[in-house]
């Protein structure tokens, strides 16, 4: 049996929608019920990627070792991803990881980048935020730059 072409434009949306992704539609008001994966987390930061991280957050200000102006998401991960990507991964151990614990009505995230854990200048740091309700949703008051660890 072959299927009309306007039955197939039909049956595409249920398609779709059965093969989705766990992170519900972006302003659809749904949160996420299971921690989120780490990709999940990752795609959170790169869409709000323009939003500005101030100085006096807890850890920002001296993550550059210098004021960077418009200090932004998007900056701050392309930092860490960079110099994850320069710094000779020594002995091995560089990695990214990222993690969320349930906090209230919303989801506390890290996203973390270790730099040649095995060699001799280890460092590790990150951008720690809350995600509430709609994941599409990031408080900017909540970011801080843990790191140094």
């Amino acid at each position: 049996m072959r299927l009309a072409r306007w039955q197939g434009w039909i049956l595409l949306p249920l398609i779709v929608a059965a093969c989705g992704s766990r992170e519900p539609p972006i302003g659809s008001g749904a949160a996420w019920s299971v921690p989120p994966t780490s990709a999940e987390i990752i795609g959170v930061l790169l869409r709000h990627a323009e939003l500005e991280i101030r100085a006096d957050q807890p850890g920002c200000d001296s993550v550059f070792g210098a004021p960077v102006p418009r200090f932004t998401v998007g900056r701050y991960v392309a930092f860490l991803l960079g110099s994850m990507a320069e710094e000779p991964d020594a002995g091995g151990g560089s990695r990214i990881e990222a993690e969320c614990a349930p906090d209230q009505e919303s989801w506390a995230c890290t996203l973390w980048v270790a730099v040649g854990l095995g060699g001799e200048s280890p460092w590790r740091y990150g951008l720690r935020f809350r995600v509430s309700g709609d994941p599409s949703e990031i408080d900017p008051a909540s970011f801080s730059c843990p790191g140094g660890a």
